[in-house]
């Protein structure tokens, strides 16, 4: 069966996507496309202090978006494969693999960042959980 709303599933990839790029340009101007956008435009409207003093915000900061990363990613994988229920579980094995692939990749000096474990299973939950919504928006169809 497939989800015939695909403005459904894009808006399922695109407001995550959307949501943590402003919180990183507002937030993590030492982010790699924050620069490039700072770079174009000349300037920048950032709030990296606030990081420093407000847990709610780092948590934001170093699990939620990954979070949203991880679900909008399997939202997309499944509008490219055509949303068929049947690829389903490939697709979670996919997000999981290239998620935990480039956090692993992050011990090595080829990418910038830190490796940390509890991404991984904070991105792994997420792409569980991302499946499971697909799965019940299929079976109201």
């Amino acid at each position: 069966m497939k989800i015939h709303n695909k403005t459904l599933i894009i808006l399922n990839f695109a407001v995550p996507l959307l949501a943590g790029a402003v919180f990183y340009y507002l937030f993590s101007p030492d982010a790699v496309f924050v620069k490039v956008i700072d770079g174009i435009t000349g300037r920048g409207v950032h709030f990296p202090g606030a990081l420093r003093t407000n847990g709610v915000l780092r948590f934001v900061r170093f699990y939620l978006l990954d979070a949203l990363w991880a679900y909008a990613l399997v939202f997309a994988l499944c509008f490219i494969l055509n949303n068929n229920t049947a690829k389903l579980w490939g697709i979670l094995g996919m997000a999981f693999a290239l998620s935990a692939s480039m956090e692993i990749l992050q011990l090595t000096p080829l990418a910038e960042g830190t490796f940390d474990f509890w991404d991984i299973l904070t991105e792994a939950l997420s792409e569980v959980l991302a499946v499971f919504i697909i799965k019940k928006l299929l079976r109201r169809q």
